[in-house]
């Protein structure tokens, strides 16, 4: 069609042409039906039920009763997505980049489609190759499409492998869409972390305490090493490190600092041997997969927990 660089006919019959601007200042057609788009937005629904479009600049194309009305403001790229989403085209692409699913996971959450096109964004989540780069991108499309089970298995990634605070997860935790209390949440969540791996530690330590005397200065010794290295799992090595980073650390004895000099310590020389295995047991044990956030009590204010009407089951 004449004035547009790229026309697109994702309904041949539709009654309704969207006029974008890609990035690169070149207009963009899209023939659609009003309504598909009625059906999965009420913004759009109302627009086209009610003199609202009578306000709307537009105009007609001569030859037919087509509407061409200008949606400037929005990404042409993810409006494209959104408008083929909304039709059930078969032409939906099974990847997409982290960018383009942000644009569209903000125009879902613009024209109130949110409820109608999550299996949409929940099957791109799924099928993307994640990047540690990409995370926080894919985080904020799981929190805005309220995907609990791709938030909660984002979460507990960043929760390991983060460093610092999660007041610096760009692209996510400064964006507008994002409550201020999910990155509390957070923070919540990984002192869980470290507090189940602490005693995990120290119930081994513990158990050696009682059984070799020699060695209980010994343990205290690695107990005080681990936070002199800033390997100790509180907060302040967590602005350092990532908890993955020091959840290996702290699991290794490494030369054997706190096992006494005995050769005929049985204990010791068990521990020498079993200490790591033991700790990862009793780790394991604590189900870390369900340390992620849940998405539920981060919108409810825990008030899901107390219900127990929680998406996903967490500890």
């Amino acid at each position: 069609m004449t004035g547009f660089a790229t026309f697109v006919n994702i309904d041949p019959d539709g009654d309704l042409i969207v006029e974008l601007i890609h990035n690169d200042g070149h207009l963009i057609g899209l023939r659609v039906s009003s309504k598909a788009l009625s059906l999965v937005s009420p913004v759009f629904r109302a627009m086209f039920q009610s003199g609202f479009m009578e306000s709307i600049l537009y105009r007609q194309t001569g030859a037919t009763d087509t509407l061409i009305i200008p949606f400037l403001d929005d990404d042409a790229e993810a409006f494209e997505l959104f408008s083929r989403a909304a039709h059930s085209s078969k032409d939906l692409p099974e990847t997409i980049p982290s960018h383009v699913l942000v644009q569209f996971a903000i125009l879902c959450d613009k024209y109130d489609s949110v409820q109608q096109l999550s299996p949409y964004a929940r099957y791109w989540c799924e099928n993307a190759k994640v990047l540690p780069e990409s995370v926080n991108l894919y985080l904020l499309v799981a929190y805005v499409m309220d995907l609990p089970s791709v938030f909660f298995a984002l979460s507990n990634f960043v929760l390991k492998h983060h460093v610092g605070p999660y007041i610096e997860l760009p692209g996510f935790s400064d964006h507008d869409l994002v409550r201020r209390n999910v990155m509390a949440a957070f923070e919540s969540r990984r002192n869980l972390l470290k507090d189940n791996l602490r005693e995990c530690i120290e119930v081994m330590l513990a158990s050696q305490m009682s059984a070799c005397s020699p060695a209980k200065d010994s343990a205290m010794v690695y107990m005080e090493f681990l936070e002199q290295e800033n390997s100790w799992p509180i907060f302040a090595a967590l602005l350092e490190e990532s908890f993955d980073e020091i959840f290996q650390f702290a699991i290794t004895p490494g030369s054997a600092i706190f096992f006494c000099d005995d050769s005929a310590c049985v204990v010791c020389q068990d521990m020498k041997f079993s200490y790591r295995k033991a700790v990862l047991k009793n780790w394991i044990a604590l189900e870390p997969h369900q340390f992620g956030v849940c998405l539920d009590c981060v919108k409810t204010h825990g008030e899901s927990k107390e219900k127990n009407t929680c998406r996903e089951t967490h500890s």
